[in-house]
């Protein structure tokens, strides 16, 4: 499934997509091209509308003109609350009845959870009818819900925007109301059957409307389609609180959706969509297919029943219900989408027509389109690292985790992914956490990185640093170690010096024409910067970036990649009769000591000497 944050800001739109795919390496490199497709998809020729045909109508009749307002869809009926006969009476296109009657059922408002908890109004028209209200669960339990301490200003609330989440779960859910004549919007949370906004955060939202942008026509639905969602958005910086997780259609007439964002730090109200032709803002719901983002309204320009979808993404009306006209004068609108898969939404009307109440259910249904990772790709074919990390950095800027960066796993084809998180990231560097590593490489979405392939016949090690003749040369070849076993590697008479008394180096796994090239190898140094070293001494070896000091002069050295040690010995032979008496030290080819060395061939260390002996 795909999820995209559509986030305009000072007029510019950023789309942020996530999704997923399990090709295999053939369809990984074709990303590029996926991506273009889709991105060309926004520039075709906008089609005429969609009409779209209702799966089911059905007039109901009420108590009497004006004791139906507002109604609410789930599974395929329709519910509202008749403040006449304190009843919550349930449609399903062929039949009606009475789903629960209370005589504390005096209001219009209602919602209904994703369980299908109900939450309705007890109160018409004052402004009690912001806090309280009646939860009837599944098996219609029924549990006064009192909100008045935390709403601030509150005001008249006609309808109740969709719900999230299960008001009865410990997860908890919440909806959204907007009273009228009021600044601010409220998220009522209900966890566990109870009032409760220690898990939800703040009640009111962080930021107010302007005098007159709210009236008890207007009204809020979540930005989310989970709680889950919800939560992540603030820990990820996107919303400052969850009271903030909503979209606003406010009073009637101004067809302007709005949304919060954070602007240079601070919660800020800004235009999401402009919908035209449209008029009461009662009838409104917000939803995600595919990848792009979608408002429903009403068309017209009055009290009616047909609504339009219109695609925020694409900036363009998609469809148009194909409904009654009109119903009437006094008519009022509310409708809401209930998500059915990832292509397809079910919009619930609800209008009533002095004594009759029309419902109806409406199917909206896209293809499915081929989306594109936010991913990039690292092919371990060549370097067959034990572990792949990829660090991630804003050129000039902070990194997005420390060093070594994020671990990959589940490799297909030895094919590694990582998706990038938000934030801007340009550049990155893929490693094995131990001293492997590329160069600083620009990060491209949807590239498949890969180390070079090793070239039969080189040395897997090199002698770096003022080589005779060759001072620092990153791309100098003939100072490469004989390996002369598992992890021993040997260079003999190497001359160092170009002038000066001491001479410095290290050594690196990879040569080449730039610096840039080197340090996408391991380099063995040091464990301290310029430590000396002599004849005779075997020293501590480190993955970093520090050389050794010695005096000038012709040396062999034997680098061991097991113990992570350094030797030097005289190869003019001044020192090889004090070597050749010191006690022998055998290892394996291997690599590995060997105590007691059996008829084979072994590496054997006698003081600072080191040869190939075979014992018999």
């Amino acid at each position: 499934m795909a999820i995209i944050w559509w986030t305009p800001t000072n007029n510019q739109s950023k789309i942020y997509i996530i999704y997923n795919i399990s090709h295999m390496k053939k369809q990984l490199r074709n990303i590029a091209f996926a991506a273009a497709v889709l991105a060309s998809a926004t520039a075709v020729a906008q089609d005429a509308p969609q009409v779209l045909e209702p799966a089911w109508t059905q007039a109901v009749p009420c108590s009497a003109a004006g004791n139906v307002r507002f109604g609410m869809g789930f599974q395929e009926k329709v519910y509202f609350q008749d403040k006449g006969t304190h009843a919550i009476v349930v449609a399903d296109g062929t039949s009606y009845e009475n789903y629960v009657q209370d005589d504390r059922l005096c209001g219009t408002g209602i919602t209904i959870d994703a369980a299908g908890n109900i939450v309705a109004t007890t109160v018409f028209p004052d402004a009690a009818s912001s806090y309280k209200y009646l939860l009837i669960d599944t098996e219609k339990n029924i549990t006064e819900i009192d909100a008045e301490s935390e709403i601030e200003t509150p005001g008249r609330v006609d309808f109740l925007g969709r719900a999230i989440g299960n008001f009865m779960s410990e997860e908890g859910g919440v909806f959204f109301i907007a009273p009228g004549s009021q600044s601010k919007i409220y998220g009522i949370s209900i966890v566990s059957g109870e009032l409760n906004y220690d898990q939800f955060g703040f009640a009111s939202s962080s930021v107010e409307f302007a005098g007159g942008e709210l009236d008890n026509s207007a009204c809020a639905v979540p930005r989310f389609e989970t709680m889950e969602e919800m939560y992540q958005a603030v820990e990820d910086g996107i919303i400052e609180s969850a009271s903030n997780a909503f979209y606003c259609r406010e009073k009637r007439g101004l067809k302007t959706v709005v949304e919060v964002e954070m602007v240079d730090g601070v919660s800020t109200i800004v235009p999401w969509i402009t919908v035209p032709d449209n008029f009461t803002t009662y009838g409104f719901d917000a939803f995600e297919l595919q990848g792009k983002k979608y408002v429903v309204v009403n068309y017209g320009t009055s009290h009616t029943q047909n609504f339009q979808v219109y695609c925020v993404t694409d900036n363009q009306r998609v469809a148009i219900s194909n409904l009654p006209e009109k119903v009437g004068p006094s008519a009022q609108l509310s409708f809401n989408i209930e998500k059915v898969s990832d292509t397809k939404v079910n919009i619930y009307a609800v209008v009533y027509e002095g004594t009759n109440v029309h419902c109806s259910c409406t199917p909206f249904e896209v293809e499915e389109t081929p989306v594109v990772e936010n991913n990039v790709y690292w092919d371990n074919t060549n370097t067959e690292w034990d572990n792949v990390y990829a660090y991630i950095w804003v050129d000039g800027g902070d990194p997005y985790a420390a060093w070594p960066g994020t671990l990959l796993s589940d490799p297909v084809e030895n094919i590694y992914t990582y998706a990038v998180p938000e934030g801007g990231y340009n550049k990155i560097i893929f490693n094995n956490g131990a001293g492997a590593q590329t160069a600083d490489l620009d990060l491209e979405i949807g590239k498949i990185y890969e180390g070079e392939k090793p070239v039969p016949g080189t040395a897997d090690i090199y002698l770096i640093g003022n080589i005779k003749g060759h001072d620092w040369d990153t791309a100098y070849t003939g100072a490469g170690l004989e390996k002369i076993g598992e992890g021993i590697y040997q260079i003999k008479e190497i001359e160092l010096g170009n002038g000066g008394a001491d001479s410095y180096f290290a050594f690196i796994t990879k040569t080449g024409a730039s610096w840039d090239v080197v340090n996408s190898g391991t380099r063995y140094g040091a464990e301290g910067e310029n430590t000396p070293i002599a004849v005779g001494q075997t020293l501590t070896v480190q993955e970093n970036w520090n050389s050794w000091k010695i005096a000038s002069g012709i040396y062999t050295f034997t680098l061991n990649i097991n113990e992570m040690t350094l030797n030097v010995t005289d190869p003019s032979g001044i020192s090889s009769i004090a070597a050749d008496n010191a006690p022998a030290v055998y290892y394996n080819l291997q690599g590995v000591k060997v105590d007691n060395p059996e008829n084979g061939l072994y590496i054997v260390k006698r003081g600072n000497k080191v040869t190939k002996e075979m014992v018999k």
